[in-house]
């Protein structure tokens, strides 16, 4: 809509970013009104959030605007549901933590992306540890290597055999005892891509 609010909001999906939205949705055009619904921890002032919503309303990008946010609702709704269907069965797994108490959570940098449940208290309970003291792995990441690993380690005789079935192992390639490549077979595993988007996310740690 020829609107420069990304420019001044740094998250157009935050507070001041989506009840600005929401306004616009409702029938507020005015950009200094607007602008007034910006949260007090806004970095931009209003005079400069007025200035990027100044332009005209034309009726074929509000409609697919208005659309574009019933599309977003409806997404995180259907987010929210599937969050309390993963509580829901979560809640009926085992305790094997004996009593163990939690050790504190990490502080770390938390993701729009990480799942509405608290996983790391019943994962805690049916592992018996807790995976998100290891640097890299969160409660998103746990899940998926509890839900696709699951608790039995018995079908594997050693950790490298994991490794290789999960494709993060290099494949040597040695002829003439030249080793002509050292690459890591592709896999579409889900624990595979989460590994490797954990790993991802160490390049600035202190950690071993």
């Amino acid at each position: 809509m020829h609107r420069k609010l990304t420019q001044v909001v740094s998250a157009i999906t935050g507070v001041t970013g989506m009840a600005i939205l929401k306004a616009i949705i409702a029938g507020e055009r005015a950009p200094q009104r607007l602008a007034k619904l910006r949260n007090p921890h806004c970095h931009p002032d209003a005079d400069d959030i007025a200035k990027a919503l100044q332009g005209p309303w034309r009726a074929a990008p509000l409609c697919a605007f208005q659309q574009a946010i019933a599309l977003y609702n409806f997404s995180h709704q259907q987010i929210t549901q599937c969050a309390q269907q993963i509580t829901a069965h979560l809640a009926t797994c085992g305790d094997q933590s004996a009593g163990r108490p939690l050790p504190p959570k990490a502080r770390r940098h938390t993701k729009t992306n990480e799942p509405r449940v608290d996983a790391r208290t019943p994962l805690s309970r049916l592992a018996g540890v807790d995976l998100t003291t290891i640097e890299g792995i969160e409660e998103g990441t746990a899940l998926v290597i509890r839900s696709e690993i699951g608790t039995d380690r018995t079908r594997w005789p050693s950790v490298k055999h994991v490794w290789s079935w999960l494709g993060l192992c290099p494949q040597h390639n040695i002829s003439g005892g030249k080793v002509l490549s050292r690459r890591v077979r592709p896999g579409a595993h889900r624990v595979t891509v989460a590994r490797r988007l954990a790993a991802r996310t160490l390049h600035h740690s202190q950690s071993a």
